[in-house]
């Protein structure tokens, strides 16, 4: 109880280090321990972590974290500042007037003691409302909460958590829906290797909660801040469904730091994001056979794939796929398709494939409104690509089939379609073969012209 000395503190102390009231339905804190191993195949290989709440009501007053196997000196994340009359406004970094951390060593473990401090009323409050809260304000003054007079000097204000490891544990994609986004980050720290980081199995981590707001001179009425139901995860990285480009620069594929939580994308069952990352073109070496189930590129910023290696589309279940959701993206290397893939290019954005494009007797599915640039020769000659949607240009070959069934096809053609473009009737096909270039070949709803790869043609 020594953290509780300063008097200021204790209202919220004897809260969350006493006994109070059993918290009521729904009131409840969750707490995750992220962890990150520096070698996702090795849980043995010491690494990085972060620990993150949401809350209900209006949000997390205070909370004790207990945990293990984590190293000294972890660093305060919680969102705090400073403000007119109030030394600390939001969570404190220390106690007794900054000469203890936010941390403390117990032995069997380290307590992380996070904690607001309402101020006797009448006087200015710094305290922050629906913290953890989704959906609930990011900082004072939104949502009904009372804004913080002269409040400045902050740090991880805004507090809307962006949940990655949740991100791609759940679906593998950079969607937002991760179990604590919008939720808030309080704090993060090493770990050495032979240990992975957990709660303290032997005291429980405790929270509370504001049930209301308070005004900026008034801090919430008695009965406001109540005990919360506890509820703590540990989450890690060694089994993520994907994983999305975190440097800035053009750098290896298969260098795990270039990767969010040291993951390299190299399963059917992982999917590779090439995202908001980059501010400036950047190109992806890749020298070895990779498969991931699908890839997303999403950025104005044009990323290239090239290298001696290839890239496989291939999905543990159902199809693989792929999309440009923005840009113009080029790939270098072979794509090969394992699986029947969906290929979906946004309106205004473009995928080129510069490299071989080997359906080995996949179907590949075009759809979206942008254009599929076409530039490589394949080795492989089966398969069907199936334009639904969208552009299909370039002076390269398919190995296969082309269906047209609702798209443009402008063979020999770089760029976006030009004013003018007609799409094909649905009673269209377009035959390449091995050794055939794009060309457009035009049959009746009865009758129909295949060109063979000989350069002979059927009906």
């Amino acid at each position: 109880m020594s953290r509780c000395r300063n008097p200021h503190i204790v209202y919220l102390c004897t809260l969350f280090l006493s006994a109070a009231a059993w918290p009521a339905t729904g009131q409840t804190v969750n707490l995750s321990l992220d962890v990150t191993y520096a070698n996702p195949a090795n849980v043995n290989s010491g690494g990085t972590w972060q620990l993150t709440s949401k809350a209900t009501h209006r949000g997390l007053a205070g909370a004790v974290a207990r945990v293990v196997n984590i190293a000294s000196s972890p660093t305060f994340q919680a969102p705090t500042g400073t403000a007119t009359g109030i030394p600390t406004a939001g969570f404190q970094p220390s106690f007794d007037n900054g000469t203890n951390p936010f941390w403390t060593n117990r032995g069997s473990h380290f307590e992380l003691l996070f904690g607001q401090v309402p101020i006797a009323a009448p006087g200015p409050q710094g305290l922050f409302y629906d913290v953890g809260v989704p959906g609930g304000a990011t900082q004072p003054g939104q949502n009904g909460t009372p804004a913080v007079a002269g409040l400045t000097g902050t740090s991880n204000v805004p507090w809307n958590f962006t949940d990655l490891l949740g991100d791609l544990s759940d679906d593998g994609q950079l969607n937002n829906t991760g179990s604590f986004h919008n939720g808030v980050l309080l704090a993060s720290g090493t770990f050495a290797a032979n240990v992975t980081p957990a709660f303290f199995a032997v005291e429980a981590s405790q929270a509370n909660l504001f049930t209301d707001v308070g005004t900026s001179t008034q801090p919430p009425d008695v009965g406001e801040i109540v005990a919360a139901t506890v509820v703590t995860q540990v989450r890690n990285n060694t089994s993520l469904a994907g994983s999305f480009w975190n440097v800035d620069t053009s750098q290896d594929w298969a260098t795990s730091a270039n990767w969010f939580a040291q993951a390299v994308p190299d399963t059917t069952s992982e999917i590779a994001t090439f995202g908001s990352k980059i501010t400036a073109p950047r190109t992806i070496t890749n020298n070895a056979a990779r498969t991931v189930r699908s890839m997303i590129f999403n950025n104005s910023q044009a990323y290239t794939i090239s290298g001696s290696g290839s890239l496989r589309l291939e999905a543990a279940t159902g199809n693989a796929s792929a999309q440009v959701q923005q840009g113009a993206h080029i790939i270098n290397s072979a794509l090969n398709l394992g699986d029947p893939t969906d290929l979906s290019v946004n309106t205004s954005s473009r995928l080129t494939l510069n490299g071989a494009l080997n359906l080995l007797g996949q179907t590949l599915n075009k759809t979206g409104s942008g254009e599929l640039i076409i530039q490589g020769t394949p080795t492989s000659a089966t398969g069907t690509l199936n334009l639904l949607a969208g552009t299909l240009s370039g002076s390269g070959t398919v190995g296969g089939f082309v269906v047209n069934s609702a798209g443009v096809l402008s063979p020999g053609v770089s760029g976006l379609p030009v004013v003018g473009s007609i799409p094909e009737p649905s009673t269209g096909m377009l035959i390449a073969g091995a050794a055939a270039m794009l060309a457009w070949v035009r049959r009746s709803s009865t009758k129909k012209l295949l060109y063979r790869s000989d350069g002979g043609c059927e009906d």
